[in-house]
């Protein structure tokens, strides 16, 4: 039920699932800068960074594995309402 969630939430999602932008923009159907976009809006509104890069490789930060988790609980939530 990715109706309930924002367009940066959905991918954002995808971004930590896949730990890769273009892979991320790719399942999002939106372009690789859509995806930097929304990371950034993100970290602008919590004032934390999600991702360190490592070479060429995306680290979650403890933030966001913790954003994940709870946006994981929200979306599970909502599936089970829906099916109600």
């Amino acid at each position: 039920m990715e109706s309930l969630f924002s367009r940066t939430t959905v991918q954002f999602i995808a971004a930590y699932e896949n730990l890769n932008f273009r892979i991320a923009a790719e399942k999002c159907f939106v372009t690789q800068p859509a995806i930097t976009k929304s990371i950034k809006k993100i970290e602008s509104d919590y004032k934390m960074k999600l991702f360190d890069k490592q070479g060429t490789k995306m680290i979650p930060t403890d933030f966001a594995d913790d954003l994940y988790k709870e946006l994981l609980i929200m979306r599970d939530t909502a599936n089970t309402l829906r099916l109600k």
